[in-house]
Order: C-alpha cells, then structure tokens, then sequence
C-alpha cells in the first residue's frame, strides 16, 4: 500500500504508516526513531538525547506545554534539563507517549516520582505511588529518595505507606534534610535540619515509637526540641493519657501527631472496621453495569465491598477507579455469593472521589439498590459519601 502526495503522479511509499495500525503503534515508533520530531531534549549531566514532539508531551503536561509551546522566548530546537535522571525521563517518555504501566524498581519509582511532579504527570504520579504502598522500608532506604523534591517528599509521607516502624520514616526524614542543605550548599547545621524538615514533622506517629526507638532514633537526632521530647516521651510512657493537646508547650512547637496506629499492621479479621450501608429507600434493580461515587473522609485501606444480589447465586464484579477522565481501574475483585473480597488492600485517599461499577453480566440477576439516594455512612470516625445510587450492603476496611 503506498500514500499520495503532491501531484497526481507523486506517490511515496511510508512503510512505517502501513505497517502501523493503531495510534499507539504510531506513537511509539515516533519516539523510538525521532521522526518528525520538532524539539531535542538534553537531559542529565551527560546530556542524553531525546528526539521528541511538543505537541504529544503538551497533550500529557501542562508544564511541557508552557516550556515547549506556550513560551515564546524558548522555541529552541534544543532544550536542556540537566537536573533530571535520564533513565526515570525515557520512562516518562514511554508513558507519556505509550502508557507504559510497569516500574521494575523502588529506586526508579522514586525518580519518576519526582518527575511526575516536576512536570505535573499525574498518571505517572499515581503509578509510582502503588509501588511504595507495599514496600515502604525499601522506598525510604533507596538513595532516590534523597532527590526529591520538597513537594514530591511531602506528597509521599502523605500515602498510606507500610513500613516495619515509625522510625524508618523519621530517620529517612533526616537523611533527606541533610541532603536538601548540601543541595543548598548550607552548613549542616541542627537549626537548619529542623527548619528543613520541620513542615513534615506533623506527619510523623511519634507515639507509635517505643521509647528506646524515640530515644535513640530521634533525640539524638536533636531534632525535636526540648518540650517536644519530653512531651512524646510522657505521651509514649503513658498511652492512657490525655493526649489531646497535640503540642507541646513551647510557642515555637510543631504539631506532635497523635496517631497510635502503626503502618506496619497485618490486615486480619480483628482489625478489620465494618460500616453497615442502611437506612435507604431500596429496590431490586436489573442492570448490566451500575456506577457510584465513593468519597472517603480519610486515608482508609478498603477491604470488600459486600452487595445483594438476589438468590446470592449469580456472578458480579466490582471495579475501582479515580474519577480523574482517563484514569485506569486500580482495584478489582469478582464474586458469585456479593461479597467482593479485593486481593490486594486498595488504598484510598482522603477527599479523592473514585468511581465504583459493579458488572453484573448476567441480565436475569437483580441487584438491591437505589438508583438516585445520596447517602453518607460512618464508622469508627470515618466517614464514606456515596453518591449517586447505593449498591453496598456494607464495607469492610481498616
């Protein structure tokens, strides 16, 4: 097959638009061979090139598009960004380009990280993130870490992050302050490490420490100040305490996390927190696929969804996403009996609406719900909005 151009009797012969025939195919065969590219990028200290478009990393960057279309004084054919990791940039690239999904290491998933933020790629953010969920101690070991920056550290001591002790987070604290003033060419001094350091100490569980951990891993740290110390100390010493007062006495004081709960919990039975979805108007419904909004009230790892169906005989699945246009389904779980126990705990973050669809294929099986309530459920503290439409008898998390 071969494409006409220019005069009746022009005919040119484009193999790789004929033997490409998908958008995808295209895009990545464009990055890969740098063809009709309109801009070289340089990236790291050694300058490694890239041959790309400005228009497909604008579609994906808000940032790409400011530097690459948007500014007039930068239409040069070559752009230079020697501050980013050439190896974490080709994976944003394949991304941005081919929706590349896969992350092959912790020290990779930090660098992306740190670009997702840079440049504002937020489906290559949200990637990076489920790599840290599960293996908390390797992120916060990985000397990746230590290039993030203020911005991406504080977006990923926010996550639900699983780590063997508090400690862990603390003294990773540290060792990436330190870094940030060598960055800055400052003396590494114990002022200038807190006031580094000091907007991320709220998210710190000091009272999930031991007071030998507390001791060696961050009064030594010198750190916290004199009233903070002795405050956490009381307050691990005696957990039965009033620890209402989140802040120690001083005027000058951060705000001590109160939270007891450590990141390193097993999801068992025992821990589990059930919210019961009643005290709606409902009917039997037969649809093939149902949609709800699910908006948490806190950071809640969600264990099962638990729907009637009726006989509870028939199959039905449960599909979990953001409601972000585009965003990928990030938790599935599949039952015949409605009780849809997810593989893997789905994390869920706090004031993030997902959208939940359940799939019910077989047209005979009637699912028990309102179509149109709005309704809001709580437990334990935490509070669930669904709406439009309640499918749920109930959810288990912790």
């Amino acid at each position: 097959m071969s494409g006409k151009a220019g005069s009746p009797g022009d005919s040119r012969t484009r193999p790789w638009q004929d033997s490409l025939h998908t958008a995808g195919q295209a895009l990545n065969f464009l990055l890969a061979s740098g063809t009709l590219s309109d801009v070289t990028l340089m990236v790291g200290r050694e300058g490694k090139q890239f041959r790309v478009h400005r228009l497909v990393l604008a579609m994906r960057s808000p940032v790409f598009e400011d530097l690459l279309l948007l500014n007039t004084t930068s239409k040069s054919s070559v752009v230079t960004l020697k501050d980013d990791s050439p190896s974490a940039f080709y994976w944003l690239l394949n991304h941005i380009y081919a929706d590349k999904s896969d992350i092959d290491s912790t020290d990779l998933a930090l660098q992306v990280l740190s670009l997702a933020d840079k440049y504002m790629v937020a489906s290559a953010y949200d990637i990076s993130i489920k790599v840290f969920q599960e293996n908390g101690n390797a992120v916060l070991m990985s000397p990746a870490l230590l290039e993030l920056t203020p911005e991406a550290m504080g977006q990923l001591l926010c996550e639900p992050l699983r780590v063997t002790s508090e400690t862990v987070i603390f003294k990773a604290l540290v060792k990436w302050g330190q870094a940030q003033l060598k960055l800055q060419r400052k003396p590494c001094t114990t002022s200038g490490l807190r006031l580094e350091v000091g907007q991320f100490l709220p998210l710190v569980r000091f009272f999930t420490m031991t007071s030998e951990e507390f001791v060696q891993s961050v009064v030594t740290s010198d750190v916290l100040t004199p009233e903070e110390v002795v405050f956490v100390l009381k307050s691990i010493a005696n957990p039965e305490g009033d620890s209402s007062s989140s802040t120690s006495p001083s005027t000058n004081s951060v705000k001590i996390n109160t939270n007891r709960e450590s990141r390193g919990f097993i999801s068992t039975k025992d821990v589990t927190r059930t919210c019961v979805c009643e005290g709606v108007s409902k009917l039997w419904l037969r649809d093939h696929v149902y949609h709800f909004q699910l908006v948490p009230s806190d950071n809640v790892v969600l264990l099962a969804f638990h729907v009637q169906l009726q006989g509870d005989s028939e199959e039905a699945q449960v599909d979990i996403r953001k409601e972000d246009p585009g965003s990928s389904v990030i938790a599935s779980a599949r039952s015949s009996s409605g009780y849809m126990s997810f593989k893997n705990p789905v994390h869920l973050r706090e004031e993030v609406t997902y959208i939940v669809t359940i799939h019910v294929p077989n047209p005979q099986t009637a699912l028990y719900g309102s179509k149109f309530s709005s309704q809001v459920f709580e437990a334990d503290g935490f509070r669930f909005n669904i709406t439009p439409g309640v499918f749920v008898r109930l959810l288990e998390f912790f």
